[in-house]
């Protein structure tokens, strides 16, 4: 089965996962399975693979991380993925036995045109995803879904790059502040207590990086 079935095999579950259709999400889901297939890997199940991902907390198209996601298996929750805040439409995936990686971007004359359509525009007024009529949103998924990877992506060759997880720990303990259980990974000791990072003040859980 070539990449495009595949795909469209992937796409209802992608868009329930996702929340909403848009263009972007596809699009990351077409980048993810070109990134898989050019390092020759099966989909991420726990920690084989790693997915750099270069877009940003706050722009247009960060749907896009979630197909890649979708796509590799590689996800934030088994810390299989991480984000560098640089606005690309633009993934790495890395094979961590090997440190083989390919880097996988948007091309920038697609991406333009992307950013012209109505569904944009419509975005860019503040309507939500999943209130625009499907007459516009639904060909921009059909074409996305239908080029080849070549009309879309840019790809590298493959390169070496060491992704460097922190070391994972079973260490639970209980904080003598909050009485919380917390990771001994994040606890602090002060004047003889074991003390979250929440109640040591150094968090601010409404801040997006």
């Amino acid at each position: 089965m070539d990449r495009k079935e595949i795909a469209k095999g992937m796409l209802d579950g992608a868009i329930f996962y996702h929340g909403h259709r848009c263009p972007a999400m596809p699009l990351g889901l077409r980048a993810g399975l070109y990134a898989l297939d050019l390092l020759g890997v099966e989909r991420c199940r726990a920690h084989e693979l790693h997915l750099v991902c270069e877009s940003g907390p706050a722009h247009a198209t960060m749907c896009f991380v979630d197909g890649a996601m979708y796509a590799t298996g590689c996800t934030y929750g088994k810390g299989a993925a991480h984000r560098v805040n640089i606005g690309k439409n633009a993934i790495i995936l890395v094979e961590m036995s090997s440190n083989r990686a390919v880097r996988v971007a948007v091309k920038p004359e697609f991406f333009e045109q992307a950013m012209q359509s109505e569904f944009v525009r419509l975005r860019s007024q503040g309507i939500p995803p999943q209130d625009i009529a499907p007459e516009i949103v639904n060909p921009l998924i059909d074409r996305v879904m239908s080029l080849d990877d070549g009309e879309m992506f840019n790809a590298s060759d493959i390169f070496e790059m060491t992704i460097k997880r922190p070391v994972g720990t079973f260490d639970l303990k209980r904080c003598d502040g909050c009485g919380e259980a917390v990771f001994g990974n994040c606890v602090q000791e002060q004047n003889g207590r074991l003390i979250c990072l929440e109640c040591a003040g150094g968090v601010d859980k409404g801040l997006v990086k």
